[in-house]
């Protein structure tokens, strides 16, 4: 059976994703019960999705990256909305 080599997050997503909450968070704390854990991981993903800057999308973070797609589809949609006639 075939399977994705260690470290390689450019393979897929998901192990990725697994592979940095395993080393930043759960090798790096005990968590009392599973409520602990859950809010810790919480925390992490909301850091990493808003504060950490992500090298390769330009040096921002994935929200600034998701905000920007976001609003270059709403101005998109607008301009060609006041761009049809009426």
């Amino acid at each position: 059976m075939w399977q994705l080599p260690k470290r390689m997050p450019t393979l897929t997503g998901r192990p990725a994703v697994h592979s940095i909450l395993e080393r930043a968070v759960i090798e790096r704390n005990e968590f009392a019960s599973y409520y602990e854990a859950k809010e810790t991981l919480h925390r992490f993903v909301t850091h990493y999705n808003t504060s950490r800057l992500h090298r390769s999308i330009g040096f921002v973070t994935p929200q600034q990256k998701w905000d920007a797609a976001h609003q270059m589809v709403v101005v998109s949609d607008t301009t060609i909305l006041e761009e049809m006639p009426n």
